[in-house]
């Protein structure tokens, strides 16, 4: 999502987008920074907010991980508008990916599947889906979609090397919350044509939409943000989380760039992966509304008749949330869309 503020932030911020994945500052230079960030020194600069993001989304535990987040938030209050601005936004790639390693289970020889997460969400949240594929004897990638290239980048690298471990014949499954989860997507087509791996099958639950309001998209950032402002023990009417979520707010209502997430879906839809496709959406979802969903679905047939569809929907539950209010149903839909489209069973 964020790549929309590169414009906006085009000098400043630029460090934040680098697609090489950064060496970690070494530990008497990452406490310094972070010192002079939680004191407000009138020495802090941009570099300080940088070894603080780099240090984030390394193997950071979470005490270390929530000092980051608070220095970060010291941040994004300093009277230097350079660093604040490069803070709050530091804070916002983050709290959309929170968790931006693979986390991989490879006991299983059923089939394979990559659940990649909604914006915001942990693997903590994503766990209980993932049990249900590892009954069923899948192995699973647990992976929470960063929008920060390098992250990304790597996330795509690690699933392309569990692919390579899938049992040659077995379902390969694709599962994806959300916008964000359907943005990993096509990524990870692309990789998989250096493998002898394909998508048997891909899950999208409450998405995707090729017509998403910019003002929903802003709010999902702004519950992103406080949600990682509770997990580092801030209360949101403390000022400088106020000061961070005012400056969140003006960034989100100056979207540009080139990788908006409508046009990323739209461009899929140029030529989709040519597998089975369940979706799983909610009638009344707020953000990713089922108009939009069904919309994309004909987009979909229109673009490959040979492609098959299925659905599930759900009345009451809201936005990413089905298999958590309506777990029987959920889970039936699911199994029985997998046992259908086994590639063992239907000769693909």
């Amino acid at each position: 999502f964020f790549s929309l503020f590169r414009k906006v932030m085009a000098i400043s911020m630029d460090s934040l987008w680098t697609s090489e994945t950064p060496p970690p500052p070494a530990r008497e230079n990452l406490e310094a920074s972070i010192t002079r960030l939680n004191n407000a020194s009138p020495e802090v600069n941009v570099n300080d907010v940088f070894a603080c993001f780099v240090s984030l989304n390394a193997d950071a535990t979470q005490p270390q991980a929530n000092a980051l987040s608070m220095a970060l938030l010291s941040g994004a209050a300093s009277s230097n508008d350079e660093v604040a601005n490069m803070a709050s936004l530091a804070l916002c790639l983050i709290s959309f990916a929170p968790d931006p390693k693979v986390h991989i289970y490879t006991t299983g020889n059923k089939g394979s599947v990559v659940l990649c997460g909604w914006g915001g969400s942990t693997p903590t949240e994503l766990a209980p889906l993932a049990t249900v594929y590892q009954s069923m004897g899948f192995r699973t990638a647990i992976v929470c979609g960063s929008p920060i290239p390098y992250c990304k980048a790597q996330q795509v690298r690690e699933v392309v090397e569990f692919a390579k471990g899938a049992q040659s014949g077995a379902p390969f499954v694709f599962h994806g919350w959300s916008i964000n989860g359907f943005l990993l997507l096509p990524k990870l087509v692309k990789a998989l044509e250096s493998t002898s791996t394909r998508l048997s099958a891909v899950v999208m639950d409450s998405g995707p939409s090729f017509d998403v309001d910019t003002t929903l998209l802003q709010g999902a950032m702004t519950q992103c943000m406080r949600l990682t402002l509770v997990r580092a023990g801030v209360s949101v009417i403390d000022p400088r989380a106020k000061a961070t979520l005012q400056r969140l707010s003006s960034f989100t209502k100056k979207f540009e760039g080139q990788d908006h997430p409508n046009d990323v879906v739209k461009d899929y839809l140029k030529q989709p992966h040519e597998c089975p496709y369940l979706f799983l959406y909610g009638l009344k979802d707020a953000l990713v509304p089922a108009t939009g969903v069904e919309a994309f679905i004909d987009k979909l047939k229109a673009a490959n008749p040979r492609i098959t569809v299925e659905s599930v929907t759900f009345p009451t539950s809201p936005h990413a949330q089905h298999a958590k209010r309506e777990p029987e149903k959920y889970k039936s839909g699911l199994e029985q869309f997998l046992q259908r489209t086994d590639p063992r069973r239907v000769g693909r």
